[in-house]
């Protein structure tokens, strides 16, 4: 039987030379992609474009605190240089703390490149993103705004049925499940 990432290969092993990963940025998202299979720990679920590879989105849910009943979807563009090359991301969803549809700012970013490690995987990527949105210390730069917790607990119950209303495409992608979902713990 063939599996996911078999696929994902056989359909991109001989992508198009401009706007599409080389062999070793496919097989270290294929890598990836098992490394996430295979971990229950997640309070996120994977899906990518079947047209392009290089762009994946995060389903968050399961927070605590303000955002208690959200469901935040984050985009992620690899760059063709990947893992060598940072992501850009943004978070689709209203969420309080970033401007939708924003590209935000981060030295884990494709704004800081410099600071890029090919260490950093989608998880860690993730998790960061989902770590700063409880982060009170973090308040301002590019692509981030500043609302009241009251606003962010309204946005978070509007969440789900504003993804189902502007974003039924993404919601509805075949999704690259781990083994089961755990709730994050103590997001503010």
């Amino acid at each position: 039987m063939e599996t996911f990432s078999d696929t994902l290969y056989s359909k991109y092993r001989n992508p198009p030379i401009t706007n599409m990963l080389d062999a070793k940025g496919l097989k270290r998202i294929m890598k990836e992609i098992n490394e996430h299979r295979a971990t229950k720990d997640r309070c996120y679920k994977l899906a990518f474009e079947e047209s392009n590879p290089q762009v994946f989105y995060a389903i968050v849910s399961g927070l605590d605190g303000v955002f208690t009943d959200g469901e935040y979807i984050m985009k992620i563009k690899l760059p063709d240089n990947y893992p060598f090359g940072a992501p850009v991301i943004c978070f689709e969803t209203p969420n309080g703390k970033f401007v939708p549809g924003s590209n935000i700012c981060l030295n884990i970013t494709h704004f800081h490149s410099e600071t890029w490690s090919p260490l950093i995987t989608l998880e860690k990527l993730i998790n960061s993103l989902i770590s700063l949105l409880g982060d009170k210390d973090v308040t301002h730069g590019i692509g981030f705004i500043n609302t009241s917790n009251g606003d962010k607990k309204e946005l978070a119950k509007a969440s789900k049925e504003y993804n189902k209303k502007h974003f039924s495409n993404i919601m509805s992608m075949n999704m690259i499940r781990g083994r089961g979902y755990l709730r994050c713990a103590h997001i503010s």
